[in-house]
C-alpha cells in the first residue's frame, strides 16, 4: 500500500490554514522503489520453470529478501510517519488552541465543591487576543499568553455575564493543587490567582469580560490575591490589599541591583533539581486561609508546596493586609488562570543585591525567554480546615 507522502492523516487533525510540512521526493522516490521491487520479487516467486528442490530454495532465499525488503521499507515508513505525527502534533495541539476562539474551555471537578466551567478570556489585555486553554484527562492546559476563569456556566455562543463567574468562599479553608510549570523558564510566568470580579463593577473594561487585578491590566483595579506567580526558578505567593505593595509576597526569587525578593526558600530547595522541590516535575500547592478563634477574621495565610514527601511553607501575619482579604474571602473571590511572558521578568525571577548570576535569573535570561509551549494545573480540591487532620 502506498503511503500518502503528502501526509493526508495529519492533514485531518490541522486546522485549514495550518501549513503542513511537504515529504522530499527522495523519501517518496525511495518508497515507490521499494513497492516495485517487493512486486518484482511477488511475480518471481510464482516462477513454475525450476526443478523441485532448486526452485525451493531460490524460493526461500527470495523470501529472505523480500522480507528484508519489506522491513526496510516499513521501518522508512513508520520513521517518517513518526516523526511527521509528533512535530505536527505537537504544533498542532497548540495550533488548535490559539487559532481558534472557543470560549469555553470544557468543565473539570473540583474536590469538595463540584463541576467548575472554564471560561476562556477572549483578550490578554485590551487588544491583545488571547490564546485558549483547553481541558484533557482532567487537566487544565494554557498555552502562552492565556487566561481563563472559574465559571458556574459558559455559554458557548460567546459573551461574557458577571452572573456566569464563580465566587468561591475560602475563609477558614484550604485549596489545593498540581502543577506542571517544567517547561516555564525565566521570563515565563504559570499564574493561579484570586480577583474580585463580580462586586462593585457594572463595567465591562476594557476587555470586555468583566476582569479585573490590582493592576487594571483592563481598567478596573479590585483585590488581588496570587497564590502562584511562578516558573522553574522562583515561585511568588503576592497579596494586594491596593494600598501598599511593599513586602507584601512570600516565596522565593526577584531582586534587582538595590533591592531583594522574596527569600523563604533558597534556589537550592527550589528549581530545576532542587533539593525539596523540582521544578522539572510536577508539584503540590496548598494554600489556607485559618481565622481567629471564635471571628471571621484572618489569622494568616499559609502557603506550602509539596512534592514526594518534602515541603516548602511560608506564612504572612500583615494584621493590615489580613483584614483587607478577610471579607472578601468570607463572601467569595473568582479564581483565574494564566500563562503568559515577559522580558522584563527579574521582579518574579531575577537576582537580588549581592546574589550570585546562577542563583535565579539575569536581565539576559529574561530577555532570551525560555518559556514551553503549554502549562497545567490539575486535582483541585477545596476542604474546610477542620476537616483536614495533617498536611
Amino acid at each position: 500500500m502506498a503511503f500518502p507522502c503528502e501526509h493526508s492523516d495529519a492533514r485531518s487533525y490541522l486546522p485549514v490554514d495550518t501549513a503542513i510540512p511537504a515529504r522530499s521526493s527522495q523519501e517518496c522516490g525511495f518508497e515507490d522503489q521499494l513497492e516495485e521491487q517487493l512486486a518484482e520479487q511477488a511475480e518471481e516467486l510464482d516462477e513454475p520453470s525450476l526443478p523441485s528442490a532448486e526452485q525451493q530454495g531460490r524460493g526461500r532465499w527470495k523470501l529472505v529478501c523480500a522480507g528484508l525488503i519489506a522491513a526496510a521499507a516499513i521501518f522508512v515508513t513508520v520513521k517518517g510517519v513518526r516523526k511527521a505525527s509528533v512535530s505536527l502534533r505537537g504544533a498542532a495541539d497548540v495550533a488548535l488552541w490559539e487559532v481558534a476562539t472557543n470560549h469555553c474551555g470544557g468543565t473539570f471537578e473540583v474536590a469538595g465543591m463540584g463541576t467548575v466551567h472554564l471560561i476562556n478570556a477572549e483578550g490578554n489585555t485590551p487588544g491583545d487576543a488571547a490564546s485558549n486553554p483547553w481541558i484533557e484527562d482532567s487537566k487544565i492546559n494554557l498555552a502562552s499568553q492565556a487566561r481563563a476563569y472559574w465559571g458556574s456556566a459558559c455559554n458557548p455562543q460567546g459573551g461574557y455575564s458577571q452572573e456566569d463567574y464563580l465566587d468561591v468562599p475560602l475563609l477558614n479553608r484550604r485549596l489545593q493543587y498540581t502543577t506542571d510549570l517544567s517547561g516555564a523558564g525565566c521570563g515565563c510566568n504559570t499564574a493561579f490567582y484570586l480577583v474580585s470580579m463580580t462586586r462593585g463593577n457594572t463595567w465591562e473594561t476594557n476587555c470586555k469580560d468583566y476582569y479585573c487585578d490590582a493592576m487594571s491590566v483592563c481598567g478596573v483595579r479590585c483585590l488581588e490575591l496570587d497564590i502562584q506567580e511562578a516558573n522553574t526558578r522562583a515561585f511568588h505567593s503576592t497579596f494586594h490589599d491596593l494600598r501598599s505593595e511593599k513586602d507584601n509576597f512570600i516565596g522565593t526569587g526577584g531582586g534587582g541591583a538595590e533591592w531583594l525578593g522574596p527569600r523563604d526558600w533558597s534556589a537550592n530547595q527550589y528549581g530545576v533539581n532542587g533539593t525539596c522541590i523540582n521544578t522539572a516535575k510536577k508539584f503540590q500547592v496548598a494554600i489556607e486561609f485559618p481565622v481567629q478563634e471564635g471571628t471571621e477574621q484572618l489569622k494568616s495565610i499559609d502557603v506550602t508546596l509539596m512534592q514526594d514527601g518534602c515541603s516548602l511553607r511560608a506564612s504572612k501575619y500583615d494584621q493590615a493586609l489580613l483584614q483587607a482579604f478577610s471579607d472578601d474571602l468570607k463572601k467569595g473571590m473568582t479564581p483565574v488562570l494564566s500563562y503568559w511572558n515577559d522580558a522584563k521578568m527579574t521582579w518574579l525571577d531575577g537576582n537580588g543585591m549581592g546574589e550570585e548570576a546562577m542563583s535565579f535569573c539575569s536581565k539576559e535570561d529574561d530577555l532570551r525567554r525560555s518559556c514551553s509551549k503549554t502549562v497545567s494545573f490539575e486535582d483541585f480540591s477545596i476542604a474546610p480546615l477542620t476537616e483536614i487532620v495533617s498536611m
